[in-house]
């Protein structure tokens, strides 16, 4: 019995090492724990890329998930590349219009990147529900942010 037992603590603790519970505190953050938190429809389609950065493609976008050394927030964000024919200028009063109107993380521009960033705070420990809620709501506007880019010319 106690075999069976020890046995199944070390199975646990496995599983909590690589991210298989469905919650975690900010210290147990990494790219796999957060991968095993993925509901299936966004595990089949997410994996670490050559960055070390979760990335998950749906729907036509692409989404990364990094975090900061000290765990204390989880960056989501999504790049487009700025079209040709948009001025810098005006790209910037889109990308303002965009931030006045939505509240709802950033919107950059780098150079010939633009870049919708929303961070997530880990304090009290994440969720699978939380982070897959989050997700959802930034896929749905990520797509909303590139047909307002397409809308604008911008893209």
């Amino acid at each position: 019995m106690r075999k069976k037992g020890f046995f199944a603590a070390v199975l646990l603790a496995l599983a909590a090492a690589h991210g298989f519970c469905d919650e975690l505190t900010a210290e147990q953050v990494s790219n796999e724990a957060l991968q095993g938190l993925l509901k299936a429809e966004y595990a089949e389609n997410a994996r670490i890329d050559d960055d070390g950065d979760l990335r998950i493609e749906l729907e036509g976008l692409k989404l990364f998930v990094t975090y900061e050394e000290n765990r204390e927030f989880i960056k989501i964000y999504s790049l487009w590349g700025k079209g040709e024919y948009i001025s810098e200028n005006r790209l910037l009063r889109v990308l303002n219009e965009w931030n006045r109107e939505k509240i709802f993380g950033a919107v950059s521009a780098n150079g010939n990147i633009i870049q919708l960033t929303y961070f997530l705070s880990t304090e009290g420990g994440l969720n699978g529900k939380n982070f897959n809620g989050t997700l959802e709501w930034i896929v749905s506007v990520a797509g909303q942010f590139s047909s307002y880019l397409r809308d604008e010319d911008a893209l």
